[in-house]
């Protein structure tokens, strides 16, 4: 999995898998979001599989499916409420522009 971290709070990548949430939770993430609408592409997790696996580790986990990289103006406030209450999260969709999208338009990057 490659990482792009952003800053200390946020960091975005590609398609994550439910086997991947220990070892992010082991790198100090305590948060997932997830901008991948499902059944996008065939094989991928859909994100109530993420979701609830999330909340088995006690990982919060927000879904915001976004079909390009431009986001909805009434996705910032959830986003950023979300964000508030979150340490270090780690977006992601399908190749991370998305996530990286949302998290600059929602923070006014």
């Amino acid at each position: 999995m490659n990482i792009e971290i952003i800053n200390d709070q946020f960091s975005v990548t590609a398609q994550i898998e439910v086997e991947d949430l220990e070892n992010l939770q082991l790198e100090g993430y305590d948060s997932i979001v997830c901008n991948r609408p499902d059944d996008e592409e065939s094989g991928q997790p859909k994100a109530l599989e993420i979701k609830e696996a999330c909340d088995a580790l006690g990982l919060k986990f927000l879904h915001i499916p976004m079909t390009a990289p431009i986001y909805n103006e009434k996705d910032k406030v959830p986003f950023n409420e979300f964000l508030s209450d979150c340490t270090k999260t780690l977006g992601y969709c399908r190749t991370g522009r998305r996530a990286l999208v949302l998290y600059k338009g929602a923070n006014d990057l």
